[in-house]
């Protein structure tokens, strides 16, 4: 994952973008801008800057089919064109999942993200307060993505 001087910056991030969404269900600019500079040095520090770019690309390109996956499924089911971001996916969530693509090679990032995704769904959707429709994606795939990196680099 690198080194501990580059992850426990965004262990912090992370950390507040979690206490964010759970309590607000927002996540603030300068935190996902923060992250996606602490996300693009963490991988630069691990390859080199064409490496990283690469690599960012290609997860980038895989969000895309992803959305574009998940935008066929909403015109099927919705029976037409109706927006999806701000309605049943928030600005930040996609946000964050564009700001984490430096940090893993494409091969993880292609496993890590649905089993963030899944975890989020199993930590938050039975436990979910009323008051709130929606779940905290950004929040919950930070704590996963947390717990990951401290795993990973104990192992």
């Amino acid at each position: 994952m690198g080194t501990w001087i580059c992850t426990v910056p965004l262990l912090l991030i992370w950390g507040q973008i979690l206490r964010q969404d759970v309590n607000f269900r927002r996540v603030g600019v300068l935190e996902l801008i923060l992250l996606g500079v602490g996300c693009f040095w963490t991988g630069w520090m691990q390859e080199t800057l064409a490496a990283t770019l690469l690599r960012t690309g290609m997860n980038v390109l895989y969000l895309s089919v992803l959305f574009l996956v998940l935008r066929l499924y909403f015109c099927i089911r919705e029976r037409g064109w109706k927006p999806i971001v701000d309605r049943l996916l928030g600005k930040g969530d996609l946000y964050f999942a564009l700001a984490i693509t430096p940090l893993f090679a494409p091969d993880r990032f292609i496993w890590i993200f649905p089993y963030t995704l899944v975890f989020t769904i199993a930590c938050f959707a039975w436990n979910r307060p009323k008051s709130h429709r929606t779940l905290p994606l950004a929040g919950g795939q930070s704590l996963a993505l947390a717990i990951y990196v401290l795993l990973d680099g104990l192992i």
